[in-house]
């Protein structure tokens, strides 16, 4: 979505959510949290993420609810501390088990024979597998990263990368066209693979 359909939508999503005239608001909260994050305005999207939590009326609903509600609370996190891991791991222990739930003999089937093709080049591959990735690629890790903590951006971007391959018993974690790719995976040194990615989060140390 372009930041002028977020400008013209905005206005109108926000005096519906004022009037309430819609029996069912939450798909309405949910709009305008999703809104309200992509203007980085943090603790409104989180005002509305909590109203619409509180009048959802269907499970998809609740879920997608659930998905925008993580994304907006690691943003909203100016350090990453215990408490945000004790929340993020709650909500990782929910969307793994999502993943494994709905992943069907087609999914296996596509991820097995183009899974890492579909990775490296940044093709959807499942959806709920999708959004674990971009919650901890785009929010997560650059949170660990701000706050000085490379080993769970290590950690977090190797279940972001191989989650669904050990699902799927296949395993492939790096593009054998690249330069790195050799000699990394011959000398083992995954950690130090990882690290010459992470130049585009910012500079990490430790």
């Amino acid at each position: 979505m372009l930041q002028k359909d977020v400008d013209e939508i905005l206005p109108k999503v926000q005096r519906i959510c004022r009037e309430k005239r819609c029996q069912d608001m939450a798909p309405w909260y949910c709009t305008l949290a999703f809104l309200e994050d992509r203007n980085y305005h943090n603790e409104s999207a989180w005002k509305h993420i909590l109203l619409a939590e509180q009048t959802v009326k269907n499970k998809d609903m609740a879920d997608a609810i659930r998905l925008l509600k993580i994304m907006i609370q690691a943003r909203r996190t100016k350090k990453y501390n215990p408490d945000f891991e004790n929340f993020l791991y709650g909500e990782l222990v929910w969307l793994d088990g999502k993943i494994k739930e709905n992943l069907d003999q087609h999914h296996e089937e596509q991820i097995s024979l183009y899974g890492s093709e579909n990775q490296i080049s940044g093709f959807t591959q499942y959806y709920w597998n999708d959004m674990m990735r971009k919650i901890l690629i785009s929010r997560v890790a650059p949170l660990c990263i701000r706050s000085n903590y490379p080993t769970r951006v290590l950690q977090y971007l190797n279940m972001a990368d191989n989650r669904i391959f050990q699902l799927v018993e296949k395993r492939v974690v790096f593009s054998p066209f690249d330069e790195d790719y050799e000699a990394n995976s011959r000398d083992g040194d995954y950690e130090e693979f990882i690290r010459k990615r992470l130049s585009s989060f910012g500079t990490i140390t430790g």
